[in-house]
């Protein structure tokens, strides 16, 4: 049995023990952290679980992994639940762990899962156990997946799952987590965002003011098709004006606050702030990225409008009617997009999705040259080199008025 040690971290050496565990079957070695100081206890630890491993194994002693899986599954989505994770977030875990399940067990892979009712998914894999999912077969099912598929998204295949044997781990049902040695993957962004300029932003909001009503009043068909003139009830005309109202809303409020598509989700009436001098929103903890509570204030020309969109409105009703799925928020932005006579991928193959809005953000305000501390604080980034580097487009940066022009003129 290997002794245990003391590895280095971050270039520093840690502060409690670690060691390795040999896998009777495979003969693969797995570093667990003992979490002890003290050396004397960590050998005991470590001859206590690969013992442990070993009864397991030959089958001295009952485990975990003879269970059914989706009874595991089960524990872990409450576990999710009662961290206050959203029921988006909860759904596309469950669904990917249960597409790496279908590969393991050889059943083919469902495309597109509904991740509001997975039980008819839960159902085909009934009787499959825990030790369905072992590290060589996940490893075989991300390399499976085609090649257009990013590493950040064969990585979040490999997230979901070593959370659920993470979460086993601390609940004592296993001993250690035989999927920490799936490979992670690496590899350059396939989806890279850029910003917009303001004057492509104001075309955008412009576009998605009027777009719905103008596309409705177009004519669909016969030898006029295509020029304006469709015949519209007075009640559907102000609905297609509310909808476009809306989406330039939408647009310019997630512009001005930073706050991300779930987080405008979540947004509600009464997470408005308008009766004092400083007009802000107040997001609570449980719907921000970071479990914070967010502060965020607001122009006063976006205050008013929001005023006038939420008024007579129950404090409880939704700020907006936003999709749940990223990709349908994205096709209603595509068509905007279009209308303002914006690609949604430039010839370089940069992409304008939503997120990009916030990139927008982050950009101008380094363009304003706003205090990079408080600009961190505004984005509400852990890290300054997300505000400086991520959500910052150095394309729309006029490096000829900021650099060049401003060197001496030296003569030869």
């Amino acid at each position: 049995m290997a002794d245990v040690f003391k590895p280095k971290i971050k270039g520093k050496k840690a502060r409690t023990w670690y060691g390795k565990i040999r896998d009777p079957k495979t003969g693969r070695w797995t570093k667990v952290n003992l979490k002890v100081t003290d050396k004397q206890v960590a050998r005991k630890l470590l001859r206590e679980k690969q013992q442990h491993v070993e009864q397991v194994t030959f089958g001295l002693k009952s485990s975990a992994t003879d269970m059914p899986l989706v009874t595991h599954l089960d524990s872990f989505v409450a576990e999710l639940r009662h961290l206050g994770r959203d029921e988006l977030y909860i759904g596309q875990t469950e669904a990917q762990i249960l597409k790496v399940a279908y590969w393991c067990a050889g059943l083919p892979v469902p495309q597109r899962m509904n991740w509001k009712n997975l039980q008819p998914y839960r159902d085909k894999i009934q009787g499959c156990s825990l030790d369905l999912l072992d590290s060589d077969k996940v490893d075989a099912f991300l390399a499976s997946l085609p090649s257009s598929k990013s590493a950040r998204t064969r990585n979040t295949y490999r997230g979901a799952v070593v959370a659920l044997f993470s979460f086993l781990v601390r609940k004592k049902k296993l001993v250690y987590n035989p999927l920490l040695s799936v490979t992670r993957h690496r590899g350059e962004k396939k989806r890279k965002r850029r910003a917009l300029s303001a004057d492509q932003l104001q075309r955008l909001f412009d576009a998605a003011r009027v777009r719905p009503l103008q596309k409705a009043l177009l004519i669909n068909r016969g030898p006029d098709m295509g020029k304006p003139g469709a015949r519209l009830s007075e009640d559907a005309k102000t609905k297609l004006d509310r909808r476009g109202r809306e989406h330039a809303l939408i647009y310019a409020t997630a512009y001005y606050t930073g706050l991300r598509r779930g987080e405008l989700h979540a947004l509600s009436v009464k997470h408005l702030r308008l009766d004092s001098g400083l007009p802000h929103i107040r997001l609570p903890g449980e719907w921000t990225k970071n479990g914070k509570d967010a502060v965020i204030p607001l122009p006063l020309h976006l205050a008013s409008l929001l005023a006038e969109w939420t008024k007579d409105r129950e404090p409880d009703a939704r700020m907006f009617c936003i999709p749940a799925s990223t990709s349908a928020m994205v096709a209603v932005l595509k068509r905007d997009l279009k209308h303002a006579g914006i690609p949604y991928r430039d010839e370089h193959g940069y992409v304008f999705d939503f997120h990009s809005l916030r990139k927008s953000l982050g950009t101008h305000l380094r363009l304003a040259k706003v205090d990079p501390a408080v600009s961190q604080q505004f984005m509400r980034h852990s890290d300054i080199r997300l505000t400086m580097e991520i959500y910052n487009d150095d394309a729309l940066h006029n490096l000829r008025a900021e650099v060049v022009d401003k060197l001496p003129k030296l003569t030869l």
